[in-house]
C-alpha cells in the first residue's frame, strides 16, 4: 500500500474541487448568504492542514456550518 501517495493526493487539484463542490452543494441546500465562497473556505481550511485527515475534516465543519445556518440536518437533533 502506497501511503505517500495517498497522503499526498489530497492536495491534488481534483480533490480540492471535490470538496469545493461539497461545500458548494451544503451552501446551496442551507439556503444562506455566506460571507466567504465555497473556495475562500476550502483555501482557508487547506492552507492550516498538514495532512489529509485534517484537511477533510476542517471542511466538514464548513459544511455542517453551512447546514446549520440554513436548518439543515446538523441543526436538527437526531432521531431514531
Amino acid at each position: 500500500m502506497d501511503v505517500s501517495g495517498q497522503e499526498s493526493d489530497w492536495r491534488s487539484a481534483s480533490f480540492r474541487q471535490k470538496l469545493v463542490s461539497q461545500i458548494e452543494e451544503a451552501m446551496r441546500k442551507a439556503g444562506v448568504a455566506h460571507s466567504k465562497s465555497s473556495k475562500d473556505m476550502e483555501s482557508h481550511v487547506f492552507l492550516k492542514a498538514k495532512t489529509r485527515v485534517r484537511h477533510h475534516w476542517g471542511c466538514w465543519v464548513w459544511e455542517r456550518r453551512a447546514e446549520a445556518k440554513g436548518g439543515g440536518a446538523a441543526s436538527r437533533p437526531l432521531t431514531s
